[in-house]
């Protein structure tokens, strides 16, 4: 049966007719249910039931297909893969084609018995954003001390004025901060009063990177893997608890992971434009009061290795998803206003916190 995208509104409940909705995380379920029902009339194989499994990720919206036939269509960033089951070991040949760019690739991929594999189909970047200060250290005369004494001299004093140890939030639009981790709240004239921090946790200014956590937890570590999440793999945590949140342990009972709504609303509610600023890609958001903050694009880090620096944003949220293996996080590209979308929970994200007093309502 075709998809609902390819029937009209009145008639996408056909796509789900005389046919049970396939799931192949529950793929012997399915199996049995489809015996059950009389549509599969031939026995198992018990002796070949093994199978593999090809699991397709993009950074861009594409599609898949194999010997001219679609296999699936990618949403860039998802956390969720499309699985493809196959019936044998061997090597298999894909053509995959970007949806915006309509350029293709053809992906030879060998696969073993029995074997889950991933296919990370990753396009490049059609703005190309060069460090100055890569690939050719060796030829660079400049010290560190006559970079020092360049920055003493161009930067105006007032410049490092800060307003760090004041009560209110920050009024300036300017981004020059201490190098320091500590977040200072911005009014952005939200309708729900919500004071953001001026920077991620962990980051040394307004427009750095940061630190990079798995949802719950409140630490950096060397690998970030299903193996080494343990804390907040119970189904019944469906908020971050305080001793799990890295904004209250890293800067004190006001601060706090933000929630979907308060994502949401600064979607909304701002002017969201791309920016380099201090060599760090990202979204410049600006409030109808004028005032702004920058969210840098800092990756994601899965395994030991950060992917998708100064291309994606990835931020985590308190609250965890429906399903017991994600939670919730705003996530954007550099073509795109961000979206809140699913994460895997043990995946590293940068975090935003927001600042809660008396003042602020919930």
């Amino acid at each position: 049966m075709p998809s609902q995208e390819f029937f009209p509104n009145k008639l996408k409940e056909l796509s789900l007719k005389h046919a049970p909705e396939f799931n192949f995380s529950f793929f012997e379920a399915y199996l049995d249910k489809l015996t059950e029902k009389d549509y599969l009339l031939s026995k198992p194989n018990l002796q070949d039931k093994a199978t593999s499994v090809f699991k397709f990720y993009s950074n861009e919206n594409c599609q898949v297909f194999k010997e001219g036939n679609l296999v699936c269509s990618l949403e860039g960033m998802s956390d969720e893969p499309y699985y493809l089951p196959v019936p044998r070991k061997g090597d298999y040949r894909f053509k995959v084609v970007n949806d915006s760019t309509k350029k293709s690739k053809i992906l030879n991929e060998g696969i073993e018995a029995v074997e889950e594999k991933n296919i990370e189909i990753k396009w490049k970047s059609r703005l190309s954003i060069k460090n100055p200060f890569e690939g050719n250290r060796k030829g660079c005369s400049i010290t560190i001390s006559a970079l020092l004494l360049l920055a003493i001299v161009v930067i105006p004093f007032g410049l490092w004025k800060t307003s760090i140890g004041n009560s209110s939030p920050v009024q300036s639009s300017s981004y020059t901060s201490p190098t320091d981790t500590i977040c200072t709240p911005v009014d952005l004239g939200l309708p729900s009063g919500t004071l953001w921090g001026d920077r991620n946790i962990g980051a040394k200014s307004p427009t750095d990177f940061g630190s990079l956590y798995a949802w719950g937890e409140i630490k950096e570590k060397e690998e970030y893997s299903i193996y080494s999440y343990v804390e907040q793999l119970k189904p019944s945590v469906k908020i971050v608890e305080a001793k799990h949140d890295a904004a209250t342990t890293e800067l004190g009972a006001e601060w706090k992971l933000p929630t979907e709504g308060q994502f949401k609303e600064l979607i909304t509610e701002c002017r969201w434009i791309w920016k380099q600023i201090d060599e760090h890609n990202g979204y410049e958001i600006i409030g109808k009061n004028g005032h702004k903050l920058f969210l840098p694009a800092a990756g994601w880090i899965q395994s030991t290795g950060i992917e998708y620096r100064n291309q994606y944003g990835y931020y985590w949220t308190s609250e965890r998803s429906n399903s017991s293996q994600f939670a919730r996080s705003l996530q954007f590209p550099k073509n795109g206003k961000g979206i809140v979308g699913n994460g895997y929970l043990y995946v590293g994200r940068s975090i935003r916190a927001v600042y809660v007093n008396d003042a602020v309502a919930d």
